[in-house]
């Protein structure tokens, strides 16, 4: 009996007969205030997260805490927030890319007008 979700004979599709695959669609990029706040919240809450777990758990206050709270929370960041901050870039890099299409076009569109 076949597993549920699972092709009989082996079938592959077509798309991989060449041996290529499909790239995933791409999501549309966020808009950057949003971005911007949901990776900035979720730097801010691993980093309070982790003082109170690093109180509780060895004792620590003062400057050591916080020394241990944003040395853990910055390298549980790199994995934890990695898509977020993935989001973040996408948003700035579209962000730059308009302004850079808004740009060309008034350059264009001026250059057209001193021509006329």
């Amino acid at each position: 009996m076949a597993a549920a979700g699972r092709r009989q004979g082996g079938a592959r599709p077509a798309s991989y007969a060449d041996g290529v695959q499909e790239q995933p669609a791409r999501r549309p990029p966020p808009a950057l205030p949003r971005a911007a706040a949901l990776y900035s919240s979720g730097r801010i809450a691993l980093f309070v997260l982790l003082a109170l777990l690093v109180n509780l758990v060895t004792g620590l206050n003062g400057l050591p805490l916080l020394l241990a709270a944003v040395l853990g929370s910055g390298v549980l960041g790199l994995f934890l927030l990695s898509r977020q901050r993935g989001d973040l870039s996408a948003a700035l890099v579209a962000r730059r890319e308009g302004r850079v299409a808004r740009d060309a076009d008034l350059r264009r569109r001026l250059a057209e007008d001193e021509s006329a």
